[in-house]
């Protein structure tokens, strides 16, 4: 008989986890899968905001290695030309090279005209290098810059040389004294430049004005595709 009530008694232990185990273990689970999730996105949040620095660095550079190379060896001075309707400015460099350049527009070589919107703003340039024969006298030809604003009329062979969802916030070229030549140039230059990529609603402050030296990146949402990148250097002028 004790026998016997030895076996139920064992029959009747219960068996498994209880209701609270299974809680406690679920909670783990969830942890450990929220923070999983968040270390994955923190190192692909890192990646891209690397990838969009490193863009953003190589394209100031190459620009101003670009114009260094245009100033040190064009043989002629450098000298603003006259501002186009849309707002574009431009600077000739030496005799044939003239670049224009429209500040604050976002780059969207898909586009055809600008959308000038304040939440907006792109334009399908906001860079370019192009020849022109007439920068051998700009004052004389009331030589304007290229109008950037629409891909109409934009002269053969034009090159951009910003990438798409980048954008100018300052561009300068500037003399530094002169050389003491008949023609008064200057043997140095200045030239100064800051790009950031990111669009409108990744920018502080949120425009109106247009995004100019003053723009930073907003830490907000998105941050990650934005960077912004400044560039100084002073150009001995190698051919006069």
């Amino acid at each position: 008989m004790n026998a016997l009530k030895i076996k139920l008694k064992i029959k009747l232990e219960p068996s498994g986890f209880t209701i609270v185990e299974l809680l406690i273990a679920t909670l783990v689970f969830a942890l450990m899968i929220v923070v999983m999730t968040a270390s994955i996105l923190g190192i692909t949040n890192d990646f891209f905001k690397g990838t969009t620095t490193a863009d953003t660095q190589n394209t100031a550079r190459n620009i101003v290695n670009d114009i260094t190379e245009a100033v040190q060896y064009n043989a002629g001075g450098v000298l603003p030309v006259t501002t186009a309707a849309d707002g574009t400015q431009g600077y000739c460099i030496g005799n044939d090279t003239l670049y224009s350049y429209l500040l604050g527009y976002e780059v969207n070589t898909n586009l055809s005209n600008a959308n000038t919107s304040w939440t907006v703003l792109q334009s399908p340039h906001g860079l370019v290098e192009s020849q022109n024969t007439q920068c051998s006298n700009p004052a004389t030809t009331n030589l304007k810059a290229q109008t950037l604003t629409t891909t109409a009329g934009l002269a053969s062979g034009s090159k951009e040389l910003l990438s798409n969802n980048m954008r100018l916030l300052s561009f300068g070229i500037t003399p530094v004294g002169t050389c003491g030549f008949s023609l008064g140039q200057s043997c140095l230059y200045k030239i100064s430049i800051a790009v950031i990529a990111g669009n409108t609603a990744q920018l502080t402050p949120t425009p109106p004005p247009l995004p100019n030296s003053n723009t930073v990146c907003n830490l907000g949402n998105g941050s990650e595709f934005c960077a912004w990148e400044q560039l100084t250097t002073i150009v001995q002028k190698r051919v006069q």
